[in-house]
């Protein structure tokens, strides 16, 4: 029996950061994906390899691990199924995919829910997509410390949402005509999405009355934004993502590395570019008439750029006897 299963990773379009403490954003799972491919072993130790991360883990039947600490969150899941009462089995898990990791794109998450997805497949049971996000954001904790929750929601039921935090998600749909293509380029950097998670809400502590009014503009840009999108006014959406980095510039998650590749992306014709996710490093996201033109002024800046498609399906998992 082989299990396989797979995860969207996520761009977040507008909010990121201040949908943190309450203030809605707007997500898109995308078509780059993580898979997992889970086949059972004769005797522990488990064995979990990452080819993203290159790292190896491996599990006793204590659940005690040996191995990469990138990978040890893992544990995690099977401490939670074990209780909820499923009897644990030997199995070797192998992660790969197309999304970079420690980027912005929800590569953790996306992992995260094909793993569960996986080894709950793997144990007897189809798990619903609601247990599968909280069993997700559990491990989302252990990586992130105080995660929104919006990377859990996309990589689990896909689509495109709208999300604030303690009220859950709504579905909007897009029809074809209203789906487009993103251009993303990622730096050579890699952050820690908590690290500045943290900074973010310490300089609100120290600067309130000035940031409460970025918030409430961000606030404000989201609603415009779901307009944009309704009217698939691509050229609104732009000045609005423009718009949307210089609060995020304003509240210190930007980074010299991404400016250029925002800067480059306006300057090359895209209609709108700023960054995805934590920031610090990581990734931007642009909108364009002609994103396959403006990858090549972005190269020389960028690690990795390339195209995605918006609106991907969520977890999928299927059993192969």
């Amino acid at each position: 029996m082989i299990v396989l299963s797979s995860s969207p990773g996520k761009v977040i379009l507008f909010g990121e950061h201040f949908v943190v403490k309450g203030r809605p954003a707007i997500a898109t799972a995308i078509n780059l994906r993580t898979r997992v491919t889970l086949r059972p072993k004769d005797s522990w130790p488990s064995i979990i390899r990452s080819k993203p991360l290159n790292a190896l883990l491996k599990i006793d039947n204590n659940l005690n691990a040996t191995g990469s600490k990138s990978l040890i969150h893992f544990v995690k899941a099977l401490e939670l199924l074990s209780e909820k009462g499923f009897k644990l089995k030997p199995f070797e898990a192998n992660i790969s995919g197309e999304l970079p990791p420690s980027a912005g794109l929800g590569s953790s998450a996306s992992s995260a829910a094909s793993f569960i997805s996986a080894l709950s497949e793997y144990l007897g049971y189809h798990i619903e997509k609601k247990d599968l996000f909280i069993l997700t954001n559990e491990l989302e904790k252990i990586i992130h410390k105080n995660p929104s929750g919006i990377d859990s929601t996309i990589v689990v039921y896909g689509g495109t949402i709208l999300y604030r935090k303690n009220e859950g998600f709504t579905r909007l749909n897009l029809n074809q005509s209203k789906r487009f293509s993103l251009l993303i380029a990622c730096t050579k950097s890699k952050r820690s999405t908590g690290e500045l998670v943290e900074h973010v809400l310490k300089l609100v502590e120290r600067h309130q009355k000035v940031l409460d009014h970025v918030y409430d503009a961000a606030e404000v840009l989201v609603k415009e934004a779901l307009k944009s999108l309704e009217e698939n006014n691509l050229i609104k959406l732009g000045e609005l993502m423009n718009i949307n980095q210089g609060l995020l510039y304003a509240i210190g998650v930007s980074s010299l590395e991404l400016e250029r590749m925002i800067f480059e992306a306006r300057v090359s014709g895209c209609l709108g570019s700023k960054l995805t996710g934590a920031g610090g490093g990581g990734c931007m996201i642009a909108v364009c008439d002609n994103p396959k033109e403006v990858m090549s002024k972005l190269s020389p800046f960028a690690e990795k750029v390339f195209i995605a498609d918006i609106n991907a399906p969520g977890t999928e998992v299927k059993l192969i006897k």
